[in-house]
């Protein structure tokens, strides 16, 4: 399944789908009866990915891979 990925805060790369692009793309995986590995990143992540390679493979290796957002920071909900 192709969708856009973009590199922000350290490049690490990012999935830059909004919360109803990441439904329909885990519907996607569901209708494919194809395994779907999401994670959400947050800053304790990104700082904790430079120094643990298990981590960065891990996360890196996923299929989604969400910023998880602040509600009261949120901001625009899809990156660009």
């Amino acid at each position: 399944m192709m969708h856009e990925r973009i590199n922000i805060i350290m490049n690490y790369p990012i999935d830059n789908l909004t919360m109803n692009e990441t439904i329909a793309l885990v519907e996607d995986y569901i209708k494919q009866r194809k395994l779907c590995q999401h994670v959400a990143v947050n800053d304790a992540k990104l700082v904790d990915m430079p120094k643990d390679p298990q981590l960065r493979q891990i996360i890196s290796a996923c299929d989604i891979i969400a910023a998880k957002r602040r509600s009261e920071t949120c901001g625009p909900e899809k990156f660009s």
